[in-house]
């Protein structure tokens, strides 16, 4: 598969000379570590969700059960956070005239604007 062109903005953070799918696997590593679940669609494309924030006591019970399934999810502060459900896509992308220099291009499909700007800065960053 080839590797899309990217378009749109770009984060100076989410620029990369390596390779397209050391990175990919770096970042559903990071993903993971983060309580995110991953479908590897592409080579070059995760598809991304963070599971809605259960109630405080179903949560506790469910804590023992999820340990070895993966990490609990992360969740941002309450006042920009409501807990909801995340979808986002990580695609590798390159540029036209640009050999050798990828980006990261992170898009939210559907969910809270605040709490996806909220796991796009603990990704990138």
């Amino acid at each position: 598969e080839r590797i899309e062109i990217h378009q749109g903005a770009i984060d100076r953070k989410a620029l990369t000379s390596q390779s397209p799918a050391l990175v990919i696997k770096d970042v559903a590593r990071i993903l993971h570590i983060l309580g995110i679940d991953t479908t590897l669609e592409s080579p070059y494309i995760l598809k991304c969700c963070r599971r809605k924030a259960k109630a405080s006591i179903a949560a506790e019970l469910l804590k023992q059960q999820s340990a070895e399934a993966g990490e609990d999810p992360i969740y941002g502060d309450a006042a920009i956070d409501n807990g909801d459900e995340i979808r986002f896509v990580v695609e590798m992308c390159r540029f036209k005239n640009l050999p050798g220099l990828y980006i990261v291009d992170i898009r939210r499909v559907r969910g809270n604007a605040w709490a996806y700007k909220f796991l796009y800065h603990k990704l990138i960053d």
